[in-house]
């Protein structure tokens, strides 16, 4: 399933530091009827080499929106999970072609080929996410 790219790519040049890499979701709004998902995001957009602690530290709120929306789902958290925190810490993401589990590399076959699609995994709860939709963007709050 061809996507529009790595996660990143869709951060433009608004913030040169940001990644998806440690992000946090902190909610999902879904459209069932109007088919969209936006997940509020708090993104890393430090800069790594800064020798300020909360120079490197920044975050920023976004959101990912994805219309057209035809997969949203998270794997049951794994025993031994340390719970939401500030919410679900983003600490893999990839196209959904490329997913490392079996369930991913099925949802994907399972999807149209014009389209978008990740895989995440969020650390915090030790389970995989699947995403997937018409087209997407990143909006900076």
């Amino acid at each position: 399933m061809p996507t529009s790219g790595p996660l990143d790519s869709l951060l433009g040049d608004e913030e040169r530091h940001a990644t998806f890499h440690d992000a946090i979701l902190t909610g999902v709004e879904i459209d069932y009827v109007g088919k969209r998902f936006v997940g509020v995001m708090q993104l890393s957009v430090g800069d790594p080499a800064a020798s300020d602690e909360a120079a490197r530290e920044r975050r920023r709120r976004g959101e990912l929106i994805v219309d057209g929306l035809t997969l949203w789902a998270i794997d049951p958290p794994h025993t031994g999970s340390s719970g939401l925190g500030d919410g679900l810490w983003l600490s893999a993401d990839g196209m959904l072609a490329q997913a490392p589990t079996g369930i991913g590399k099925a949802l994907a076959q399972g999807l149209t080929s014009d389209g978008v699609g990740w895989f995440f995994f969020f650390a915090n709860l030790n389970a995989f996410g699947y995403l997937a939709g018409r087209r997407a963007e990143f909006r900076w709050s």
